[in-house]
């Protein structure tokens, strides 16, 4: 097997973790969120602006238990305007 070796160097740590989760969308937002509760100390690295991923730019609100707002409100509101 070929390999590559490269010289000796020092890297600074900028931060250190007990848990490192890479993506924030919805499996590693909840698993940041479980180990945080488990009491470990959690870095999120996300390569967007915020968490979420397709949850929250598909208006998928539920995805952490939150019925108000997002999808739930405007199929809510259809419903209403609709039922006659």
């Amino acid at each position: 097997m070929k390999t590559y070796t490269e010289p000796v160097r020092e890297i600074p740590v900028a931060a250190e973790a007990d848990v490192l989760v890479l993506g924030g969308g919805p499996a590693g937002f909840s698993a940041a969120l479980c180990a945080a509760r488990e009491g470990a100390q959690v870095m999120l690295i996300e390569a967007s602006c915020d968490v979420g991923g397709v949850a929250t730019t598909g208006l998928m609100s539920h995805w952490t238990g939150n019925t108000s707002g997002g999808i739930w409100y405007s199929d809510a509101e259809h419903d209403k305007c609709h039922r006659d």
